[in-house]
């Protein structure tokens, strides 16, 4: 898949060309991202940074964006704090 087909006129820079490869790896590496920016989310909440309904908020929204890929996740329980 590319990301950018059809948007431009031109044809993409080679070196980009070859970042977009990645992306179907980028995919792969999504609920290791979630997982790592909800543990530092739950970090913040406990110095006081962001409070306990924002941390709330941060995880329902990380767990929509992972919903539809729990399927290949074996560890679904760790999204509770």
């Amino acid at each position: 898949m590319k990301m950018w087909s059809g948007r431009f006129r031109q044809p993409l820079n080679p070196a980009f060309e070859r970042w977009q490869r990645s992306f179907a790896f980028d995919q792969c590496l999504l609920p290791y991202e979630l997982e790592a920016s909800r543990a530092h989310a739950s970090a913040l909440e406990h110095a006081g940074v962001i409070s306990s309904e924002e941390l709330a908020e941060i995880v329902r929204r990380f767990w929509r964006i992972m919903r539809p890929r729990t399927s290949t996740i074996s560890w679904r329980s760790n999204w509770s704090r």
